[in-house]
Order: structure tokens, then C-alpha cells, then sequence
């Protein structure tokens, strides 16, 4: 196990499961969290990282694992592509966080699986 596996596995995480998932606020909210905590956004406008609130103990936006459901099954990726296509977003940004977008569609798929089957999710690809 490497050192930022290990530190990952040590910190508190806080899930947030968005209905609506590949909706354009859900598709939003998830490509943004990802852009802060990737470097390629600043937190600006994010109140809970500002400094006054280091003692709310509210989970950083680091610690949020990001999830979701929705009737439409576009993976969310693409839902990022059009949004920056329709100028929402940072044309560059979905392809810059691709993989995090597709771990966040990866969660998506394995939930819904397991609760409308009640089996484990098989693995997918999405």
C-alpha cells in the first residue's frame, strides 16, 4: 500500500448521493468538487473552505465521495461534455477529470444495481 493510500484510508470520508445524478446541477456539483480537488479550480464560493469554519466539523469537500442515481443512463462524462459544450462548464475541464467523473458514474451503477436486484453489483464499465 502506497503512503496516499494509506493516509486515504485513515480519513474520514462523508458519501453525498444525488438523485437526479445526470441532471445539470448534480452533473455540475460533482465535475466542480472534482476540479477543486484536483488543483484546477480554487474553492472560491465554497463556504465550507473558507477559513472561518475549521472548528464547524464539517467534512472538507476532499472527504466527499460523490454519488447519485437518475432514470438516464449517459454516463456522466458525457453529461459533462455537453454541459461544457453548451458553455456550463470549462470546455477542457470534462476531459481533464475523466477518470473522476467515471468513478463517480461507477458508484452510480453498482448502488442502483444492488438495490433494484438485491445481489452484488457485477463489474461494469460505464
Amino acid at each position: 500500500m502506497s503512503e496516499t493510500q494509506a493516509q486515504t484510508a485513515h480519513t474520514p470520508r462523508a458519501g453525498v448521493w444525488l438523485i437526479g445524478a445526470r441532471g445539470s446541477v448534480a452533473t455540475t456539483a460533482i465535475t466542480g468538487a472534482a476540479a477543486v480537488r484536483s488543483g484546477l479550480a480554487s474553492p472560491a464560493g465554497c463556504v465550507t473552505e473558507l477559513p472561518d469554519f475549521p472548528n464547524a466539523r464539517l467534512p472538507r469537500l476532499s472527504q466527499l465521495v460523490l454519488g447519485g442515481h437518475d432514470v438516464l443512463d449517459t454516463p456522466l462524462s458525457k453529461r459533462a461534455e455537453e454541459l461544457a459544450h453548451g458553455g456550463v462548464l470549462p470546455s477542457a475541464l470534462p476531459a481533464l477529470l475523466r477518470a473522476e467523473l467515471k468513478a463517480s458514474t461507477g458508484r452510480s451503477l453498482q448502488v442502483c444495481e444492488r438495490t433494484t436486484t438485491g445481489r452484488r453489483p457485477t463489474r461494469r464499465t460505464a
